[in-house]
């Protein structure tokens, strides 16, 4: 369900020196934080075998990087989460506050490949949790933490044009479509923060009528 490149979502632009002293002073901020229905945390070890299970199934997985074996997922969380220190930011482990389980993983994210692209947001559920409006939360909470915490301008994301469910979510939380890579076989979404922050004032005055 990934809008990831390798995954289901996301990219950026590249961060100037100012960006990143926000950032590094950010890093605790970004560890952990709570939606309605989830608990989404920072990577721990034990974490491994349940991501797996997610990450190995390829009809869950269909549209972004299948882990063919337990080492490779485990390669690719502790990536991830050796770079919090340095970006200021690392995808959460999703949890499902009712069950007290992983069902999940997402947030912000950085190609350590791509730098160009910039930030992006990534995520992918386990296929009994899609349709629950889990994957809005996680995108939700990781632009709140983009524009209102790290001080970012820009948030990108990627999805494959047939991956409808993606291109909801992408669209529900503002983002807007760019272009289509073809070397990624993706679309190409973006949302700055100006259009983020109006959005919200949007939705939380109309809420308040």
């Amino acid at each position: 369900m990934r809008a990831i490149k390798q995954g289901c979502t996301g990219r950026e632009r590249s961060m100037n020196p100012e960006e990143n002293s926000i950032l590094a002073g950010s890093t605790l901020a970004a560890t952990s934080r709570t939606t309605r229905h989830l608990l989404l945390r920072a990577f721990e070890p034990g974490d491994v075998d349940r991501v797996h299970a997610i990450q190995r199934d390829s009809d869950a997985m269909q549209y972004t990087w299948v882990a063919p074996d337990l080492a490779a997922t485990a390669a690719y969380l502790q990536s991830h989460a050796a770079r919090r220190a340095g970006h200021g930011f690392a995808p959460w482990i999703a949890v499902l506050r009712s069950e007290q389980r992983i069902v999940g993983y997402g947030g912000l994210y950085k190609d350590p490949a791509a730098p160009q692209w910039g930030t992006e947001v990534i995520y992918f559920l386990e296929r009994s949790c899609w349709g629950r409006g889990l994957a809005s939360e996680i995108v939700e909470a990781s632009l709140e933490l983009a524009f209102t915490e790290l001080g970012l301008r820009e948030v990108g994301a990627f999805a494959r044009p047939q991956n409808t469910r993606s291109v909801r979510v992408l669209a529900k939380a503002g983002f807007e479509r760019v272009e289509f890579l073809e070397e990624f076989e993706r679309d190409r979404f973006r949302i700055d923060a100006a259009k983020w922050r109006s959005r919200r004032l949007a939705v939380s005055t109309g809420a308040s009528r």
